[in-house]
């Protein structure tokens, strides 16, 4: 076996119950949290202030570790000629590449940063060919890929896949559920409260201690949740090192 060759994902993902806190009941929640009444809808101003906070509460909270439930695998959308792969919009970032053998198998291909990969000899492929494989990729822009050598036919271009960090965003109905585990809500509750306190209560202390709780719990659920490791490489070292 390769090196980096893998016969199975090479992720370890920890299956986590789905959030059953709908987006009223977050708003209402941080409402409390802040000794505010709770709302029966957030159609007023309040509810939109809420809602901003829980929007970029969300987004803080998705950066602060490659979560192991924001995982997804997926083909690209489209090729372009010199063998650039565009992938779907909805995507933070792209951890891993990997294309799939012969005999069934991902081999996983090495990143380059774009000044190394450019200095490649960029040629297609035909995967047919036992001793002839794609073997690096690197990013032109967070949903850009650009592998070499490139596959040049549909086929080929079916056996690229792409391991990444999905975007996710707070629903638009409010009695929808939070795209996010329930383990989360928490931290979710503590971050958006933090940010309320300080843009529209003017509360520093109450800001300052909400966010303390935030980072606290924050670092709980790193601790029980890491994700997997992936590895990099080197155009110029033989050596395997960590991402």
């Amino acid at each position: 076996m390769w090196a980096n060759q893998e016969t199975s994902p090479n992720f370890f993902c920890i299956i986590m119950p789905s959030s059953t806190t709908t987006l009223l009941q977050a708003a209402n929640t941080v409402l409390l949290t802040i000794n505010e009444r709770p709302l029966p809808n957030l159609s007023t101003v309040l509810g939109q202030q809420v809602r901003a906070c829980l929007s970029s509460a969300l987004q803080r909270l998705v950066e602060e570790s490659n979560w192991t439930w924001l995982e997804s695998t997926q083909g690209a959308v489209s090729w372009n000629s010199v063998g650039q792969a565009t992938l779907a919009d909805d995507i933070q970032r792209v951890r891993l590449v990997q294309y799939q053998r012969v005999d069934g198998s991902w081999d996983r291909l090495r990143f380059l940063d774009a000044d190394s990969f450019d200095e490649l000899q960029d040629e297609p492929y035909l995967v047919t060919q036992t001793t002839y494989y794609p073997n690096w990729y690197t990013l032109d822009d967070w949903n850009l890929v650009r592998v070499s050598p490139y596959p040049t036919n549909v086929i080929d271009q079916a056996k690229i896949r792409f391991k990444v960090i999905r975007r996710i965003s707070l629903p638009t109905v409010e009695s929808a559920v939070l795209d996010c585990p329930e383990q989360f809500i928490e931290a979710l509750i503590k971050k958006a409260a933090q940010e309320f306190a300080i843009r529209h209560a003017e509360d520093p202390a109450l800001s300052q201690m909400f966010g303390q709780g935030y980072e606290q719990e924050v670092q709980s659920l790193r601790n029980r949740h890491r994700p997997g490791q992936t590895n990099s490489y080197s155009m110029y070292r033989g050596q395997r090192g960590r991402e």
